[in-house]
């Protein structure tokens, strides 16, 4: 007789997708050439680069065998900074043939940053439960370490027109909007990050859009982890609550982060270069008076306001960031 092979292998996540119900087929065929589901979390250079697109309700995970017999929604849990806790805003089903479970949004997915958890007592028909530690923001495609047992967590970050993923939508971001518009899927020049709606094609309306979204940022703030209650092993076991996340306190904050880039630069973005202004003027000893040129022109039909400001004080000669705006202070 022969014996029987035991199953020792843990289930694995193996891929995390984000996908819209509107994107069109030429879209996902775009994105996606193997599956045409969605985009893959993979394709980032960064996993924390922030996703552009003004439609995403959707967010795929697929696991490396069938999981479905104890597969649960409850098993699912997704925090963020501006809402806290997405449990009554999604519903989550399971694919027993692709072994996918899709996370469905009853809105569009605003600027945030999540946070989502799948607990490990979901396990495969031999009863190997998840192995689902993830590096996050490390370069890992397939969760675990090797060992049967571990959460999934995994961070998502979201921010509409932020095209080079840094957390601020900037000129650089409308740059390349500027450079893809009207091309569609197939043309040269086509940009898929820049197809906010995803519809195969950048439209002057979009383009817009960029520019009305210019100056929002994602907040500098971090979500909690999604928290589980514990499973208890035996009767003396006593099962904890549920850890709800506190409810975000953040102060509003009027600056963008750190990090950010001034929307007026000398160096020219990465994707194409657009004439920009720098304002520069004099300084005294009582303040400083600056009237700028019109920041930034895209094209006929756009064009950006120009700023007037007054620094009262004395300025050394230096450079200086006012909000987006850089300008060079010198005596004269």
């Amino acid at each position: 007789w022969v014996a029987s092979a035991t199953d020792i292998t843990a289930p694995r996540v193996v891929s995390v997708r984000v996908s819209s119900e509107a994107w069109q087929g030429s879209y996902l065929d775009h994105i996606d050439p193997a599956q045409r589901s969605g985009f893959p979390m993979s394709a980032l250079a960064r996993q924390h680069a922030s996703l552009p697109w003004t439609n995403i309700d959707q967010i795929q995970i697929q696991f490396s065998e069938d999981v479905g017999a104890t597969f649960d929604s409850s098993m699912v849990k997704i925090s963020g900074t501006r809402i806290t806790d997405y449990q009554s805003l999604y519903s989550v089903s399971y694919n027993e043939n692709s072994f996918v479970a899709t996370i469905q949004f009853d809105e569009p997915l605003s600027a945030d940053k999540l946070a989502i958890g799948i607990r490990d007592t979901l396990s495969d028909a031999a009863g190997n439960q998840l192995d689902g530690e993830w590096l996050d923001g490390g370069s890992q495609t397939t969760s675990g370490d090797g060992i049967a047992g571990g959460n999934f967590y995994y961070r998502i970050h979201v921010l509409a027109g932020d095209l080079s993923g840094d957390g601020v939508v900037l000129g650089n971001d409308v740059t390349a909007g500027v450079l893809a518009r009207s091309k569609s899927v197939g043309d040269d020049g086509y940009y898929p990050l820049s197809d906010l709606d995803g519809s195969g094609n950048t439209t002057p309306e979009e383009i817009k859009m960029l520019v009305s979204l210019r100056g929002t940022w994602l907040s500098t703030g971090e979500p909690q982890l999604p928290s589980f209650a514990i499973t208890p092993q035996n009767p003396l076991d006593v099962a904890q609550p549920d850890e709800q996340p506190p409810v975000d306190a953040q102060p509003k904050n009027d600056q963008p982060p750190a990090s950010a880039e001034p929307l007026v630069s000398d160096e020219p973005p990465s994707h194409g270069s657009i004439a920009s202004t720098k304002a520069t003027g004099p300084t005294t000893c009582r303040g400083l008076e600056l009237e700028s040129q019109p920041i930034l022109e895209l094209f006929s039909d756009i064009q950006l306001p120009a700023v007037d400001f007054i620094v009262y004080g004395p300025l050394l000669p230096d450079e200086y960031r006012l909000r987006f705006l850089t300008f060079n202070a010198s005596r004269g």
